[in-house]
């Protein structure tokens, strides 16, 4: 079997684009900009976190949602199972793909690329999705739908380079080699066809709730204090964490190298999960399917939302840039200044942002 690869914009995202490509296997016309809107794949995301003996939370702070592929999947109510290889993951591919039926599975991108990634003192590095589209376990090699450097649609791997993959050691949310099983038989491909154009206009809306509102849930994982947050209550809780984090510097150790190092320590868990695939956290990308969604949905008032969200982009720009900038950073009184930019950075986005996804909301429901 072989299923239709496209770069696009998305090209770098492979979230997206597997799931673009495995609905438009089962003649379902969606097109990355609408698996953007039905995923939720931009959004203000928060895993907090704490380590033994340190007084204080740590934040890994995404542009992304951590939960794309059960928002997708939930969203066009299409039935599924997340599942996990077994030790004899060739069974299960065979069975799958005898019967021309797409696997979509999770991995760490890192171990089958050609790109060699430097040390880091905190290696974050998410979860990525791919389509397994054929084997030939004669020659242990599959082929997955990922896009290579010279532009071929399809890579292929090695089973060895395939078991390192799954097992990759993703951080913060691990992969246990897990696979989804959806039913292809609960994929509405005809109703989605027919109503795509209502189906987005109201995940747009839901978006926008989600996006205002958040919401916080807990995961299993060895950390004390194991909690995700979304939404616009993701800034407050990363400005009241740094007035803690200023407060501790300032009384709780009197060594400045060890303070510099807790400082550094916390700074490189806030910075390196925003940039991943976006400098600009997706709002870059959003304006875009801002104004694809003008087209489709007939509202032409999208567009003044589009542009704005090209000016948010740049503060979320510089907001990264900021955070990269934070190595100079050689005394505690540094840093205590430094978060308080930050937190100014921050509330500032927050404020611009709520008030477009408002005038998105009421535009979507006028």
């Amino acid at each position: 079997m072989r299923i239709r690869i496209s770069a696009g914009i998305f090209g770098a995202y492979c979230r997206i684009t597997s799931f673009r490509d495995f609905f438009r296997y089962y003649n379902t016309n969606l097109d990355s900009y609408d698996i953007f809107v039905l995923g939720q794949a931009m959004n203000s995301s928060v895993y907090r976190f704490r380590l033994k003996k340190i007084p204080f939370d740590f934040m890994l702070f995404s542009g992304s949602s951590f939960e794309f592929e059960q928002n997708i999947l939930g969203a066009l109510g299409v039935n599924y199972e997340i599942k996990k290889f077994g030790d004899d993951y060739k069974k299960v591919v065979k069975s799958f793909i005898d019967k021309n039926i797409p696997l979509i599975f999770e991995f760490d991108i890192r171990k089958i690329s050609d790109i060699v990634s430097p040390e880091k003192k905190i290696d974050i590095h998410c979860v990525s999705d791919s389509i397994i589209c054929g084997y030939d376990f004669s020659n242990e090699v599959l082929a997955i739908s990922l896009k290579s450097k010279n532009d071929v649609a399809l890579k292929y791997v090695t089973s060895k380079k395939f078991e390192q993959c799954i097992e990759g050691n993703t951080f913060p949310l691990d992969l246990k080699r897990r696979y989804y099983i959806i039913e292809s038989s609960s994929i509405p491909s005809t109703y989605i066809n027919m109503n795509k154009k209502d189906i987005l206009r109201k995940k747009l809306s839901d978006y926008c709730i989600d996006l205002m509102k958040g919401r916080s849930y807990k995961i299993d994982n060895k950390y004390e204090n194991n909690e995700i947050i979304t939404g616009s209550q993701v800034f407050d809780m990363i400005i009241k964490n740094n007035t803690v984090i200023r407060q501790f510097l300032c009384n709780g150790y009197e060594n400045s190298e060890v303070n510099k190092r807790l400082f550094t320590l916390y700074y490189l868990s806030l910075r390196d999960m925003l940039t991943p695939g976006s400098d600009y956290c997706y709002r870059k990308e959003f304006s875009k399917v801002l104004s694809s969604m003008a087209d489709k949905l007939g509202l032409n008032e999208l567009r003044t939302s589009a542009d704005e969200f090209l000016v948010i982009s740049e503060l979320w720009r510089n907001l990264t840039r900021k955070l990269f900038a934070c190595s100079g950073v050689k005394n505690t009184t540094e840093a205590v200044d430094f978060l308080e930019i930050i937190d100014s950075m921050l509330s500032e986005i927050n404020e611009v942002e709520q008030a477009e996804f408002e005038k998105i909301f009421n535009i979507l429901n006028s």
